[in-house]
């Protein structure tokens, strides 16, 4: 019962929906890798690198949840995945990243601002006695954006020479000389081509370009992150502070409603005293009166 429970479960349909897709890319990778027909070579090899490196989180993401015993937010898992489907499926196997300008900055801010708020998350877990301490929070979960950021450039570079590829934006994609991404062979023209477009800026800055522009989209998204939650922090807070006054003024209401009904008890012993007073009166005299006839 529990494991069927587990199977209809929306984490798992996610992760059986992502192993399916990632073997497939896999497959496609290793088949243009083989016959070059469906994929070029370079862009075969990324496609089966950044399938691995997708594997890999799923499944890191999944041992660090029952290491230490946390439960990462679903919307975590599906906003990783439509980032990995925008950036292998779309962005290398329909060369978006070539054809679209700006499709690699929108990922990078993308993914800033989806690692800002897994970091914060993360973070406040770790944190989470003392709620006064938001700032501090924030500084960390966007140094650790940051960190991850830089550490992803890193992995770029150590693809590029291991494998060959143009993972870092070297070689520039839209010109004549541009051989498919393939950092092992020569570049296309001929050497005073090749010499022309790297005695100019756009040529021998390209490459630091690049990577100063991933590390600074990774940032900006990092801001963005922190400008939501603090939005949503002082909503939220505004939120509490108005359910607190309410509370307050149900208490205040309930308080003189008992105060008034105290009122009103003691207000009618009172008053019932004050009868049984004037009864006993009554028949004080009532007894001396007929005494005195008596008499």
């Amino acid at each position: 019962m529990r494991l069927k429970n587990c199977l209809k479960s929306p984490r798992f349909i996610i992760f059986a929906i992502n192993t399916i897709f990632y073997i497939f890319m896999a497959v496609l990778g290793i088949i243009g890798l083989i016959t070059s027909k469906i994929f070029s070579a370079p862009q075969a090899k990324l496609i089966i690198i950044e399938v691995a490196q997708s594997l890999a989180y799923l499944y890191v993401i999944i041992i660090v949840q029952y290491i230490f015993k946390i439960k990462i937010p679903i919307a975590v898992d599906i906003c990783a995945s439509l980032f990995i489907f925008f950036s292998v499926f779309l962005g290398e196997s329909f060369a978006l990243y070539y054809k679209i300008p700006f499709w690699d900055i929108l990922l990078h801010t993308a993914s800033g601002v989806l690692l800002f708020l897994l970091s914060y998350y993360l973070i406040s877990l770790a944190w989470k006695t003392d709620r006064k301490r938001f700032i501090g929070k924030m500084i960390y979960a966007i140094s650790l954006t940051m960190l991850v950021g830089i550490l992803w450039e890193v992995v770029e570079y150590l693809v590029d020479s291991l494998s060959g590829t143009n993972m870092q934006h070297f070689m520039p994609e839209n010109s004549d000389i541009f051989n498919g991404g393939d950092s092992y062979e020569d570049l296309l023209g001929s050497d005073k081509e090749i010499a022309k477009y790297y005695r100019s800026p756009k040529g021998y800055r390209f490459g630091i370009m690049d990577t100063m522009q991933d590390i600074l989209c990774n940032l900006t998204g990092a801001l963005a992150g922190f400008l939501g939650a603090t939005i949503y922090k002082i909503c939220n807070n505004k939120k509490i502070d108005k359910a607190l006054v309410e509370v307050n003024n149900t208490n205040l209401q309930n308080s003189n409603d008992v105060i008034t009904v105290e009122t009103q008890y003691e207000s009618s012993e009172i008053n019932e005293e004050k009868v049984e007073i004037k009864e006993e009166q009554t028949s004080d005299n009532t007894i001396s009166s007929t005494e005195i006839k008596k008499q």
